[in-house]
């Protein structure tokens, strides 16, 4: 996994949970919680509450890891947030960790990128 700052198509967009998502999809959204909202031959989109401390971050990048790992998404968009090192950072850790445990060779690196 690589941090870049220019990303031409993610494979997995996160967005902040805001008023244009209809509170049955982020109903019971925690913090450090992700939610998948939508899947689309352009990329698939999840949710998420901002965080608001790097608590909450490092949980989030965690989980959006975990997520991109399930969806086998190559490259994560996440926007712009004061928490956004310790997102990365425990993303990046989550994405090592993923590596060392399963050995996979050839598998592609996951590119994080905030806009």
């Amino acid at each position: 996994m690589s941090l870049v700052k220019t990303l031409e198509r993610a494979d997995l967009a996160l967005v902040w949970a805001g008023p244009e998502q209809t509170e049955r999809l982020t109903q019971g959204l925690k913090a450090g919680e992700v939610r998948l909202l939508a899947r689309t031959e352009d990329g698939d989109e999840a949710v998420a509450l901002a965080p608001a401390s790097a608590r909450e971050a490092r949980d989030l990048g965690a989980a959006l890891a975990g997520l991109a790992r399930e969806l086998k998404a190559a490259s994560v968009k996440v926007p712009a947030t004061p928490h956004g090192a310790a997102l990365a950072q425990a993303a990046l850790a989550e994405g090592w960790r993923e590596r060392r445990y399963r050995q996979t060779p050839g598998t592609t690196p996951l590119c994080w990128w905030r806009a």
